[in-house]
């Protein structure tokens, strides 16, 4: 929970101000609370987080990270 009192299903979601999401991708900026509402009604305080550009390029990240370590570990 943060600024605006909503609860955040994305596991990126780090936290929120009045017009700015922050999330391990970086900070989102939007003109005003709507927006941000719309957006994060959508992709991050709902299972359509999986959705969103940023958190597949997570997922990617992380899956990359797991593959590397996978295969150093098996030397």
């Amino acid at each position: 929970m943060g600024y605006s009192k909503r609860t955040w299903v994305c596991p990126y979601f780090k936290w929120d101000e009045r017009t700015k999401i922050h999330c391990e991708c970086g900070v989102l900026c939007f003109l005003n609370n709507k927006e941000l509402g719309e957006y994060a009604e959508k992709y991050c305080s709902d299972f359509g987080w999986g959705s969103c550009t940023l958190a597949r390029n997570r997922n990617r990240h992380y899956e990359k990270q797991n593959v590397r370590t996978s295969q150093k570990a098996r030397c």
